[in-house]
């Protein structure tokens, strides 16, 4: 074999492992598709008793990533940001309903801009999901994580209130609840016991709203458990309001909703 032909074998190997790298990731893509098809935005909405107002009703909610890396760039910054190949892509969705005679909403944004520099590129990254209830009083402000969250499914904290004690050793070990009002805290117990379990927790109330957040990475927890979340904020509003708790674990927010608001 002389030499101009050898050259060419590591090339062709090359080649080989790139294209069945490719095909192996479209493949795996499909599959996910097929496994997580009752995720789409619209799918979750309806469960949660809500109507898409904004976004695509097909969004599959468990690979919002992939969506997100499907969504063509488009360029920004300006004519001399244009010329420099800056660029940005932007994806979101959005539902609410009326439901327990409440206002909800389900919210998710993923915006990528990159900036090409002189020296260097830089690339700027927004995510949030989001589930949230609106209250008929005025919302204590209250936050609630979990007391050792996995790695890198640290939540991106919102307070700077101090951690109390629930009286609950079972649920303190696992959450940590930071209030002003150590009543608050305590009061909140029989909303949160069901949420033991969840593997991500991301609580805050303030203003006239309740709402639970996911990161990038813990996005997935809310999407999969969307009616467990749903049913908790209510259970909590109901407990700032001082009203009944009884119709939440009764019927089912898709049979509870009303028209959207």
């Amino acid at each position: 074999m002389d030499s101009s032909s050898f050259s060419f074998v590591p090339v062709l190997i090359g080649l080989g492992v790139v294209a069945f790298m490719l095909v192996r990731q479209r493949k795996l893509v499909a599959q996910q598709r097929l496994d997580y098809a009752q995720y789409g935005l619209g799918d979750v909405a309806a469960k949660l008793g809500m109507t898409v107002v904004d976004g695509n009703p097909a969004l599959n909610l468990m690979l919002v990533h992939q969506e997100h890396q499907d969504t063509k760039a488009e360029g920004h910054g300006g004519l001399l940001g244009k010329a420099m190949g800056d660029s940005a892509k932007e994806t979101r969705g959005r539902a609410v309903g009326t439901v327990w005679e409440r206002p909800y909403e389900l919210a998710y944004f993923q915006r990528t801009e990159v900036d090409h520099g002189l020296a260097q590129t830089t690339t700027s990254l927004w995510f949030e999901l989001s589930l949230g209830a609106k209250t008929r009083v005025a919302c204590p402000a209250f936050e609630i994580v979990m007391r050792n969250p996995p790695a890198y499914c640290e939540p991106k904290i919102k307070t700077a209130l101090p951690p109390q004690s629930t009286g609950n050793a079972s649920l303190d070990s696992i959450l940590v609840v930071k209030t002003q009002d150590p009543r608050l805290a305590a009061a909140l117990v029989p909303a949160l016991i069901p949420m033991m379990s969840m593997g991500s927790i991301h609580l805050v109330g303030g203003g006239d709203e309740v709402r639970a957040y996911g990161t990038r990475v813990t996005y997935m927890t809310i999407v999969q458990n969307a009616v467990t979340f749903q049913r908790a904020l209510e259970h909590i509003a109901c407990i700032i309001e001082g009203r009944p708790t009884s119709h939440v674990d009764g019927q089912a927010p898709a049979q509870a909703s009303a028209r959207p608001s």
